[in-house]
């Protein structure tokens, strides 16, 4: 086997998933099309990056897979993938600093460490999506976390998970947003899906155990008091409860250079 990269590139360069909601539903996909093979991704705002560990036939049959499943919903029409071999461990190394600093690359105004496009966050362990094991290990053997921050512009201390004291600290608003971001769902948790209801478990059971107030996270949720108890009843794995809390971690590391520019819709 053998690493490849793909590249995705939308129709006249036009923007492709605009919006956050279309970011995160392109992100799911990528996970849900070819989970065990990804090593690397980023969805910037005219192209793709995939870097798939794989045969070379497979690699040809994921492209093709990841076009049908994408352009339903991307914005604007797709080119067909560019795929090109990963030539040397030099090469891979250099695709990791490529991919994780794509935000600073095209000038977007959001840290490349909490950009929803970037596996930056799947990586460093601060989202959870069903099945997603990244293959970073596999293609680069020698690959080290510490150049994955430095691409993204964060420190290794940054990745540990803020104590529950500092969760209460940030407020039920902000527990329900990671734990959106944390599970790549809508931040609003609309409907009654099963990721969604994920997420609402999350956002209840880390809103409960930091000692957020009951009222206060029963209006961030959208829901009555009662119903606060009823999500931490079915209480989701500790990783999960652990990548929100490095989620929060990461986003308070990225508040400073973040603070005064605005959040994508």
């Amino acid at each position: 086997m053998r690493a490849w990269h793909l590249r995705f590139s939308s129709d006249g360069r036009h923007p492709m998933f605009p919006t956050e909601r279309s970011l995160r539903q392109a992100v799911r996909a990528l996970a849900r099309t070819a989970p065990g093979e990804l090593v690397l991704f980023c969805i910037v705002d005219d192209h793709v990056h995939v870097v798939l560990f794989c045969e070379r036939d497979v690699a040809g049959f994921r492209a093709r897979s990841l076009s049908r499943v994408l352009r339903p919903l991307a914005a604007v029409p797709l080119d067909e993938a560019y795929i090109k071999a990963v030539q040397s461990r030099s090469h891979m190394q250099w695709l990791v600093r490529y991919c994780l600093s794509q935000t600073e690359h095209h000038g977007l105004q959001v840290h490349a460490a909490t950009w929803t496009g970037s596996c930056f966050a799947d990586l460093v362990g601060a989202r959870r999506l069903p099945g997603l094991e990244l293959r970073i290990r596999d293609a680069l053997p020698r690959f080290q976390l510490r150049s994955a921050c430095a691409a993204a512009g964060v420190e290794l201390g940054d990745l540990q998970p803020l104590s529950w004291e500092r969760v209460r600290s940030l407020g039920a608003r902000r527990v329900v947003s990671a734990a959106a971001a944390v599970l790549a769902v809508d931040e609003s948790l609309p409907g009654k899906g099963a990721d969604v209801l994920q997420a609402r478990r999350l956002a209840a059971t880390a809103g409960v155990r930091a000692g957020v107030d009951a009222v206060e996270l029963a209006w961030a949720l959208g829901c009555q008091r009662r119903h606060v108890a009823r999500l931490v009843e079915r209480a989701p794995p500790e990783p999960l409860l652990r990548a929100l809390r490095v989620r929060l971690a990461l986003e308070e590391a990225a508040r400073p250079a973040t603070s005064s520019q605005q959040v994508a819709s």
